[in-house]
């Protein structure tokens, strides 16, 4: 039998004629989405600068000059020496009272700087690292304490972990300084190799003092489990030219809580520039593709972008050692070991964890699973390192963090039992699919978001949206006949010229439909069988030679989808039917 046959005129009677608006351009989500930032604006990277001194030998004169100077060692130091931190998963404690001093170095005048950090080789523990700093003028300060950040880094394994990184300290913020000296003790009495100090100047901006200016700030009235004001890479003045490589992409099944350590005081001026210098640490000093911290937030409750690649994606950072796949993390800057988060502060971590845990279907009062490990889905870096990050102060409010996100999150009657925000990132698309009677779902009651599509329940689909237009003929398939559970659907969706079946005749009612064949679907339904206009090149790197790259092309060219992140469309890959929503609600004023 052919499944060839001619086209009766069937009048189209749309029921959904809803402008596109801004739909279009928002693309489809069906992989990840494309790289876009929290607003539009354009800003001059700012070009920080870094200088690297070299750390070696032990100075006599030093020794004798600085016998009497005190050791501030703060009390997330103290606590790391005398116990371990609260954690499910991390290493013991640092024991270093016998720890011998491998370099010291001699008062050294620098470049004007605020920020440094230390760098070495290779993976030494335990390494213990002061710094005095020289403020303008003349002064010296007493000995700092540099954390230790063996708890951050690229995760083992991974290319970034790989590729010319080195061992070292967290950045350290300090007052402007033109002057350093730097001590070092090693429990074993070795020296690790290559030592250097990077001082960073982080620059100032005009720019930096007009920051968050234009909105509110996180923690004031903004809508429950909306996206946050995010300050984005190019207003805080992220020089894109140093960073390594592109962004890779993992999941999301919790978020850690970390602080920067360092100063509390700073200004709103000068917040950028702390963030542009740990931007410049992490990827000049210990050579990380970027930036380790997903998101960072200031004492002001001002959220800024921090790794590249689409705040809205499961970008894999470098923060939490071990985890990093399959979890994003936000860090304050400052030290919060005895002084506790402001409002501000509070407001916008819940903020940001609604938002970013419910765009990821994650609970934030759940116990969740992350590389294996069972955490709390907002939890503490110490929880997964020995560490006291971070702060005891900020830890203990952790509590209070996640009641305040559950809290942001919408409290509504689902439209099926199994569609929630903690079960799919498609709650709005699913509920209009039902609102306008395209979909019932199964006969139980539930939808069944993740389960891949079939060819017959995606003519429904379209013969509902269509209308339910009167259909005349039985549908010319060889695996469809009138007693069919859609054969009118099929029948119609022939008769639209939207599919042709197989060339063997058949339908294939039960098939799981693929992506390329849902964009087919697609172009056919919204030009009424008419052939996609589009040609190469082609956005997307595995579509040219496919049977449907120009009806692909086509929904790309109209911003309906942009693909997975590395360049891909996936034109085999089965479509589940949260996705068929999306695509269908996103792409509502192609259909007139």
């Amino acid at each position: 039998m052919s499944n060839t046959r001619t086209r009766p005129h069937v009048a189209r009677v749309l029921a959904l004629r809803l402008p596109l608006a801004a739909a279009v351009a928002a693309a489809l989500v069906i992989g990840p989405t494309a790289i876009v930032g929290a607003s539009g604006d354009e800003a001059d990277p700012i070009d920080t600068a870094m200088e690297k001194v070299s750390v070696e030998g032990v100075s006599e004169q030093a020794v004798r000059n600085t016998s009497d100077v005190e050791f501030n060692l703060p009390e997330s130091a103290q606590d790391a020496q005398t116990r371990t931190p609260s954690s499910e998963h991390g290493h013991g404690p640092v024991e270093p009272e016998d720890d011998e001093v491998v370099a010291l170095t001699k008062k050294r005048g620098t470049r004007d700087f605020s920020a440094l950090g230390l760098t070495w080789e290779s993976e030494q523990e335990p390494v213990t690292v002061w710094v005095r700093t020289k403020t303008a003028g003349t002064k010296w300060s007493d000995w700092e304490y540099v954390p230790s950040a063996h708890g951050h880094g690229p995760d083992a394994g991974t290319g970034e972990a790989q590729d010319g990184t080195r061992a070292g300290t967290d950045p350290l913020i300090v007052p402007e300084s033109d002057g350093v000296q730097v001590r070092v003790e090693a429990e074993d009495g070795t020296a690790p190799r290559g030592m250097k100090v990077n001082l960073i100047d982080p620059k100032k901006a005009g720019q930096d003092a007009r920051m968050g200016q234009e909105s509110a700030p996180a923690g004031s009235a903004a809508a429950a489990a909306t996206k946050p004001k995010i300050i984005t890479r190019a207003e805080w003045g992220a020089d894109e030219s140093i960073r390594r490589g592109e962004p890779s992409y993992g999941e999301i099944n919790g978020g850690f809580v970390h602080h920067t350590a360092g100063t509390n005081y700073y200004s709103r001026s000068e917040a950028a520039g702390i963030v542009r210098a740990i931007y410049t640490f992490h990827v000049e000093g210990r050579g990380w593709n970027d930036i380790g911290y997903n998101f960072l937030v200031d004492k002001f409750g001002r959220i800024f972008e921090g790794r590249y690649g689409g705040v809205d994606e499961p970008v894999v950072g470098a923060h939490t050692l071990g985890y990093n796949s399959e979890s994003f993390a936000m860090s304050v800057l400052g030290t919060y070991q005895s002084k506790t988060a402001n409002t501000a502060v509070l407001d916008a971590y819940a903020e940001l964890f609604a938002w970013k845990l419910g765009r990821h279907a994650v609970d934030p009062t759940s116990r969740v699973t992350i590389n294996g490990e069972r955490f709390n889905a907002i939890s503490g870096h110490r929880d997964g390192f020995a560490t006291t990050c971070p702060g005891d102060a900020l830890y203990a409010q952790l509590p209070k963090i996640r009641r305040d996100t559950a809290a942001l999150v919408p409290d509504q009657e689902p439209p099926f039992p199994d569609v929630t925000p903690y079960t799919t990132n498609f709650t709005t698309e699913i509920t209009w699919l039902k609102d306008e009677g395209i979909t019932t779902g199964y006969p139980d009651g539930t939808f069944g978001p993740k389960d891949r599509i079939s060819r017959e329940a995606m003519a429904a689909f379209f013969y509902r949206i269509a209308g339910e237009p009167a259909v005349t003929s039985d549908p010319d398939f060889t695996d469809v006949d009138a007693s069919s559970k859609f054969a009118r659907e099929i029948a119609w969706l022939q008769d639209e010229g939207i599919t042709t079946g197989h060339p063997d005749g058949s339908f294939g009612p039960k098939e799981r439909i693929s992506r390329e064949a849902m964009a087919a679907f697609m172009t056919r339904f919204v030009l009424e069988g008419q052939p996609p206009r589009s040609s190469a090149p082609y956005a997307f790197t595995d579509i040219e030679g496919t049977p449907f790259a120009d009806h692909i092309a086509w929904l790309a060219d109209q911003g309906v989808t942009n693909g997975y992140p590395d360049g891909r469309f996936g034109p085999r890959d089965r479509i589940s039917r949260e996705a068929v929503a999306a695509f269908l609600y996103r792409s509502q004023g192609l259909m007139n």
